[in-house]
C-alpha cells in the first residue's frame, strides 16, 4: 500500500482522537501540589482555584432562642466538592447542641453545599467556637500522577453573641459573587426601634449597592436590607446596623463576602495536548496491527481484504513503524511536559516498559530474516506475538489508571 494510504489512515485516526478530545474533557489536575493558581498556564493546563469555606451565624440571638450556625462551601463549577463532613467544639455554657456536633449536610439551590448545626441559647454572653471541617475535591479529568481528587481539611473560628437586642439581623454573612446579584438581609423587632441606618465599610465602597426597607420598626415588624453586587473584585468587608430603642444607640455587624467563583485559566499545555493526541492515535492503529498480523482466523481474513498476503504484511509493517513513531512522540513529548517530574509513578513505568517492549518487537520485526535464522520461525513467531500481547496488556493498564478519558471508569470501579 502506497504511503499516502498510510499517512492518510494515520491522520483519520489522529482525527478520531482530536474529536474524542472535546467530549467532556477538562485539562485539569486534582489539586495545588502540582499546579498554582497564581500560575496563568501550569503544567497540564489548568490553575487550580481552592473552595472558600464561609462560617455563617447571625450577629446576635436573644437568649433562650433557636441558634442555627453554617459552614458554607463555595468554589468554582470545574470540578465537584464531595464527603463534606464537620465536627463543632464549643467553650461556653450559654450555647447547647441540639443536632450532634457532626452537624447535618443540606444542599444549595444553584448546586453548592454545606453543613448546619442547630443550638440553644440560654444566658447572655459570649460563646466561642470552633468547628473542624473536611471535603474531597473531585475532577472529571485524571492528569499525570493524580488521582482525580485531593483531600483537604481546615479549622474555623468564631464567636456568638448572646444579647438581649430588640433588632435581629439575619443572616449574619452574605455571599456576592455575580454582577448584579442581591443578596437580602433580613431585620425582626422584638420591640418598637427608630433611626434604623445601615453603613458599609470602605472596602465595600463602589462593589455593593445598598438599600434598606424602612427606617423604623414596630414590635413584631420587619424589614429587609438589599445588598446588589455592582463589581466582581473578591475581598470583603461587613455593613453596620444601627438603630435606637429605648433613646439608646445600638449597632450589630453583618459579614460581607465578595468571591469570584470563574474558576482556574482553561489554557491547554501544547504539550499535554500532543501526548494525548498520539498515544490514542498510536493505540488505536496497534489494535488495528492485530487484524493485520499473522494470527489465526483474523490471517484469512485480513487476506482477503488486502487481496494478498504479501499486502497485508506491507501493510502491517508499515503500521507498526507508524505506531513507534506515534508512541515516540507521546512519550517525549509528555516526559519533556507534564510527566517531567513523574517519571518513576507505577502508572507511567507500565507505559515506560510497554514502550521499550514496543522497540525490541520492532527490532525483530525488522530483522527478521536473521532473527529465524537464529531462532527459527516458530521461536521468532512467538517472541513477536507475546511481546505484542504484552504490550497490549501493559498499555491497556496504563491508560485505565492514568489515560486522561478514563476518569469515569476510574470512578465507576472505585479507583480513587
Amino acid at each position: 500500500m502506497s504511503i499516502r494510504w498510510h499517512v492518510a489512515l494515520t491522520g483519520l485516526v489522529i482525527l478520531a482522537v482530536l474529536m474524542l478530545q472535546g467530549t467532556d474533557m477538562v485539562l485539569a489536575d486534582d489539586c495545588d501540589d502540582c499546579h498554582s493558581s497564581s500560575d496563568p498556564n501550569p503544567s497540564g493546563g489548568y490553575a487550580y482555584d481552592e473552595p472558600v469555606l464561609t462560617l455563617v451565624y447571625d450577629p446576635f440571638y436573644q437568649p433562650d432562642s433557636e441558634v442555627r450556625i453554617r459552614v458554607w462551601i463555595s468554589h468554582p463549577d470545574d470540578y465537584l466538592v464531595r464527603d463534606l463532613s464537620g465536627s463543632l467544639s464549643i467553650s461556653g455554657s450559654n450555647l447547647e447542641l441540639t443536632n450532634g456536633d457532626t452537624g447535618t449536610l443540606e444542599e444549595g439551590a444553584d448546586g453548592g453545599q454545606g453543613l448546619y448545626w442547630d443550638l440553644r441559647s440560654s444566658s447572655e454572653g459570649e460563646c466561642n467556637i470552633s468547628l473542624e471541617v473536611s471535603y474531597e475535591a473531585f475532577f472529571e479529568h485524571e492528569s499525570p500522577g493524580s488521582k482525580d481528587l485531593g483531600r483537604y481539611a481546615e479549622t474555623l473560628e468564631g464567636t456568638i453573641v448572646i444579647a438581649d437586642l430588640a433588632l435581629r439581623a439575619s443572616p449574619g454573612t452574605v455571599i456576592l459573587s455575580r454582577v448584579g446579584e442581591v443578596g437580602s438581609i433580613q431585620l425582626s423587632a422584638d420591640e418598637d426601634v427608630e433611626d434604623i441606618s445601615v453603613e458599609l465599610s470602605t472596602s465595600l465602597e463602589g462593589l455593593v449597592d445598598v438599600s434598606l426597607g424602612t427606617n423604623a420598626l414596630s414590635s413584631g415588624g420587619s424589614t429587609a436590607v438589599d445588598l446588589e453586587l455592582l463589581s466582581l473584585n473578591e475581598t470583603s468587608g461587613y455593613l453596620i446596623i444601627y438603630w435606637k430603642e429605648g433613646g439608646e444607640l445600638k449597632q450589630q455587624k453583618v459579614i460581607i463576602r465578595i468571591l469570584s467563583l470563574e474558576g482556574g485559566d482553561k489554557s491547554t499545555d501544547i504539550y499535554l495536548l500532543i501526548g494525548q493526541i498520539t498515544g490514542g492515535a498510536a493505540f488505536i492503529l496497534l489494535l488495528i496491527g492485530y487484524f493485520t498480523g499473522g494470527s489465526g482466523i483474523l490471517k484469512k481474513w485480513s487476506n482477503r481484504v488486502f487481496n494478498t498476503a504479501r499486502k497485508r504484511i506491507a501493510f502491517h509493517c508499515a503500521l507498526s513503524y507508524e505506531v513507534l513513531i506515534l508512541t515516540a512522540f507521546h512519550f517525549s513529548t509528555l516526559i519533556y511536559g507534564p510527566y517531567r517530574e513523574l517519571i518513576w509513578i507505577w502508572e507511567v513505568v507500565l507505559g515506560e516498559m510497554a514502550f521499550v517492549i514496543m522497540v525490541m518487537i520492532s527490532i525483530n520485526g525488522i530483522f527478521q530474516k536473521r532473527m529465524i535464522g537464529w531462532w527459527g520461525y516458530q521461536n521468532w513467531r512467538r517472541v513477536h506475538a507475546w511481546g505484542t500481547y504484552l504490550t497490549t496488556f501493559l498499555l491497556g493498564i496504563h491508560i485505565i489508571f492514568n489515560g486522561s478519558h478514563f476518569a469515569w471508569l476510574r470512578d465507576l470501579l472505585g479507583m480513587r
